[in-house]
């Protein structure tokens, strides 16, 4: 099939590459947000708080996980957007909500808290090579591939 642009392309015909392919995502939380009951009381607490957009977002975090680890209805819920999007790896920038270029200790709770995540549910799994992510989509799981952007700003941790 030959297209003048994408505009041209079958809605359908999209669709079907982009699941039939390894589609390989970025996203600045890791992972779609879906707003929950758990999500927007976290949310309204730390905004009645004036808390900082990143400490909203990380209280947002943590809601999501519990609600993975104690409700199915939660599980199966953001199963079925992964699912939905095709999306079958992402790259997680450690540190990424952090403002300072030096904060390691954002770092550290970025690390342990898509550990944590993944023990959460079934639908993902940390991915260190090329076989961990084939393995992922082999077993309809999202592949999460743990990354820094700029490793100078954790020079301290790599020493």
């Amino acid at each position: 099939m030959n297209f003048a642009s994408w505009k041209d392309v079958p809605a359908d015909v999209i669709e079907r590459v982009h699941h039939r392919n390894f589609v390989f995502d970025f996203s600045p939380l890791g992972e779609p947000f879906i707003m929950t009951e758990g999500t927007i009381a976290a949310m309204r607490c730390e905004l009645a708080a004036l808390s900082p957009i990143p400490k909203i977002i990380r209280a947002m975090l943590d809601a999501r996980i519990r609600e993975l680890e104690t409700n199915a209805l939660v599980r199966d819920e953001v199963r079925q957007v992964w699912r939905k999007s095709g999306v079958k790896a992402v790259l997680v920038t450690l540190g990424g909500l952090s403002l300072s270029p030096s904060d390691w200790d954002s770092t550290m709770w970025d690390a342990a808290h898509w550990v944590r995540r993944v023990r959460a549910g079934d639908d993902m799994l940390i991915c260190e090579s090329v076989s961990d992510l084939k393995r992922a989509q082999a077993e309809g799981r999202v592949g999460i591939v743990l990354g820094m952007q700029d490793i100078t700003q954790n020079r301290q941790g790599f020493g």
